[in-house]
Order: structure tokens, then sequence, then C-alpha cells
């Protein structure tokens, strides 16, 4: 079983003009904590300084005590998941017995289903799941055909 690590991205510093010209648009930085207690507590004791640099100049960096910017909070990706297995009723998933059938994510609206062919009987087409007006959800689907494809699959996170 995987383990998700904790982290959040920050932007780092303004680029220098050679950067620019290079392509690169920006630099993150990924932190990332041994647990989610870890993570809350860095987000708190920056986040004074969040605040009052956001009332200073109506941005989103952070100034070190000369002034000078070194980070600036990325627009947060939300992720949601899924995983169907095959299994008794009643019972949790055991991974010695039961395969996963499929697994379906989302990333900021946009869907994915990752099915298993040796037990889905037929390829999936891609499709629409809007259940409200405001929450729009294509799917793209990706037909493995085994349970190993499936999971080496999805634990790249292809986006299309």
């Amino acid at each position: 079983m995987h383990r998700l690590i904790p982290y959040f991205y920050v932007l780092c510093k303004k680029s220098t003009e050679r950067e620019k010209f290079s392509g690169k648009i920006a630099s993150y930085l990924k932190l990332s904590f041994l647990s989610v207690e870890d993570l809350t507590k860095v987000k708190r004791e920056i986040q004074p300084a969040v605040r009052k640099n956001k009332e200073r100049d109506k941005s989103h960096e952070i100034y070190t005590r000369f002034g000078r910017p070194l980070l600036q909070f990325a627009d947060p990706v939300v992720l949601a998941f899924d995983i169907e297995t095959t299994k008794l009723p009643l019972k949790f998933p055991d991974s010695s017995v039961d395969q996963i059938m499929m697994i379906s994510y989302m990333i900021d609206g946009q869907g994915y289903l990752v099915t298993n062919r040796e037990i889905i009987s037929q390829d999936i087409e891609d499709f629409e799941y809007t259940p409200r007006p405001e929450f729009p959800g294509p799917f793209t689907i990706f037909n493995e055909p085994d349970e190993s494809g499936q999971v080496k699959f999805w634990s790249t996170c292809p986006t299309g």
C-alpha cells in the first residue's frame, strides 16, 4: 500500500530576466511533510506573514524581514479518487483475493476512469457525468488489460 505524503507548493522568488527569456515561467518549491500535523503547523506559522503582506501590497507574496519577495502560495489543485474492487458483501477488500475493477479520479473538474479488462467485459468509451450544471464531469477512459497494468498506469496519474 502506498503512503500519501502531505505537501504543498510555494512559488519562489520572481525570476530573473535571463530565466524569463529561457521560457521558464516560474519556479515552485515543493514542501513535503512527514504528517498532516507538520504541514498544518508550518502553514499556521507562516499565515500571519501572508495576511500581513496581502494587506500591505495586495499580493500573495511572503517577504523576508528585508522586504524581498521569497515565495507565493500556488493555486490549489483538487484531486479526488475512488477505487472499486471485487469483494464479499459487507467486507473490506483483501488484496490477497480481491482485484481492482476500476479506479476513477478527478483533477480540477476533469475525470478519468482506469478499468481492468480482466473483470470489465468490454472497453468503455469516454463519457460525461454531470450531476448538476455547476459540476460538469467529462471523463477520459483508459482500458487496461489487467490489474497490474491498471495500477502502473494510475500511479503515473496521467491527465490526458
